[in-house]
């Protein structure tokens, strides 16, 4: 089973780009997209305790993130990261 491709992008018409990209691309993976990095979050700690979807592996293949989200007060989001063990691995791309 592919593993899911998380992104976190605020603007629609980039959200939309960077999947008709991954798709061009031949990138088979589900992709998940959300606005915030605190929508981020929320998501990856329900899919960590598998509350999203069984169909769900516990952690995304990739993460990309607008660079414009990543801020002081989203360093929650990254803290978050590196301290769930099935989080930690994740490669992030800002």
């Amino acid at each position: 089973m592919n593993r899911y491709l998380l992104i976190v992008e605020d603007c629609p018409v980039d959200q939309v780009w960077i999947e008709q990209t991954l798709r061009r691309a031949h990138v088979q993976n589900e992709i998940i997209s959300v606005s915030t990095c605190s929508q981020a979050t929320e998501f990856l700690q329900r899919s960590a305790s598998a509350e999203v979807s069984p169909s769900f592996c516990e952690r995304p293949q990739l993460i990309l993130v607008s660079s414009r989200l990543v801020n002081p007060q989203d360093s929650d989001f990254l803290s978050m990261m590196r301290k769930v063990p099935q989080l930690r691995l994740t490669p992030i791309i800002i």
